[in-house]
């Protein structure tokens, strides 16, 4: 059989469906290899968030052709259900976001040669059925549970790439996650496009989602991927707290603190709602992470603008900041508005990047001194070991140990902190 590399771009939902895609070739008879130059086919799962993941893309396919021109490369996911058109010679087959379970078989039945096979429906309402027994290269297991969105925020493709809203079925969500644990996972992260509406089809919310896990044997620790905050309720809040394995690590994309940018991205929430949810989670997490994702230079943003979402991100203490730069992207409305000149977007991204490593390390400071429990994930060629806590911050052991701790969970005393890392003790 073939030797087959894949290559991933974008979101955790792009990492869990390019496992699929992985188990589906290697249940075939496929073997991976870590080096697309020795592959006879190259898998790659595009992102099309940004421009820069449309270029790095392009770059990707452009090399893999020039250095492996036997290759059969198939490319999959949002950049070809978003954009149609390939720039020819790039791809042998293109498929889009639907049907990942059925690549493999679309690859066997491709005849030889650079005749491109397109299928590219958009996806329906209907959820693909999917299921992962383990996770590459991870100690946690990513489970998508949704997909899709139709917020149609002014600046995002995605609804165009990702089609309507749906939702894993409950029963096949519980038999994954049964089948992960069996497999040794004790940490799972449910991950979807718009993961606030799992559960509308058949009744029931992302809060049962992770009380799923409860009383499932062997899982420790159950995380929810990026929320939009305007979805977030007080009682949602505190029906996770009443979750013992729920992580306490929220990933609230607040995308800007002026009020007047998010009207014009068409989000759901002013930055006083935002800040509502924000203290209600500190008020039943203390010690809750709270992340984000921002965006400088959107269209027709002034300096007032860039001044008063850092004077927001300063407010909520982010304890971590996705900062990036805006976009245009085709088809959507803030394509057509008034765009802030590029030297203006970069130096206001390097301002909040910088902001953002600011208050990462304050946060992590603040831990000094504190004892926590940490699930570890690997090892590092120094011998140290490294792993996270339930709030999502990473931890290096500060001494070096020659048995390994891959998989287990111990408390550390937390000793010392920068802006990336928590560095302590075993206890």
């Amino acid at each position: 059989m073939s030797k087959i590399t894949f290559i991933t771009f974008g979101c955790k939902v792009n990492t869990y469906e390019t496992q699929v895609m992985r188990e589906s070739f290697l249940g075939k008879g496929h073997t991976e290899v870590p080096d697309d130059n020795s592959s006879d086919i190259v898998v790659i799962n595009s992102c099309t968030v940004t421009e820069q993941a449309d270029k790095k893309l392009l770059k990707t396919l452009r090399r893999i052709r020039r250095e492996n021109p036997g290759a059969c490369i198939v490319l999959t996911g949002c950049y070809p259900q978003a954009h149609k058109e390939i720039p020819d010679g790039l791809a042998d087959i293109v498929t889009g976001t639907k049907d990942r379970r059925s690549v493999a078989d679309i690859v066997t039945g491709h005849p030889k040669g650079r005749e491109k096979t397109v299928a590219l429906p958009l996806p329906t309402a209907d959820f693909e059925s999917t299921r992962v027994h383990y996770s590459e290269g991870h100690t946690r297991a990513f489970v998508k549970i949704q997909d899709g969105c139709e917020m149609n925020c002014s600046y995002c493709i995605i609804p165009q790439a990702r089609g309507k809203m749906r939702s894993k079925p409950p029963g096949e969500l519980r038999a994954e996650i049964e089948g992960l644990a069996a497999n040794g996972y004790k940490e799972i992260v449910l991950v979807g496009i718009n993961i606030m509406f799992y559960g509308m089809e058949y009744g029931t919310d992302i809060i049962s989602a992770a009380e799923c896990a409860e009383d499932i044997q062997g899982i420790e620790r159950v995380r929810i991927s990026s929320i939009e905050p305007e979805m977030m309720k007080l009682s949602h809040i505190e029906r996770l707290a009443q979750c013992s394995k729920f992580c306490p690590s929220f990933h609230l994309s607040v995308q800007s603190g002026s009020d007047r940018i998010l009207r014009l991205m068409k989000r759901k929430y002013d930055t006083a709602r935002y800040m509502e949810i924000v203290e209600n989670i500190r008020r039943v997490f203390p010690d809750a992470s709270i992340t984000t994702d921002i965006m400088t230079g959107f269209p027709t943003e002034t300096e007032e603008d860039h001044l008063d979402s850092m004077r927001f991100a300063r407010a909520v203490s982010f304890s971590d900041m996705h900062v990036f730069t805006f976009s245009p992207r085709q088809g959507t409305p803030a394509f057509d508005m008034e765009q802030v000149r590029n030297e203006i977007k970069h130096r206001r991204t390097e301002e909040m990047t910088m902001l953002g490593k600011e208050l990462s390390a304050a946060f992590n400071k603040a831990r000094i001194g504190s004892t926590c429990k940490v699930l570890f994930e690997r090892e590092r060629p120094d011998g140290t070991h490294r792993g996270h806590t339930k709030n999502y911050l990473s931890v290096s052991l500060k001494e070096k140990h020659p048995f390994t701790m891959r998989g287990k969970t111990a408390a550390v005393l937390i000793t010392d902190a920068d802006e990336n890392t928590l560095y302590g003790d075993l206890i």
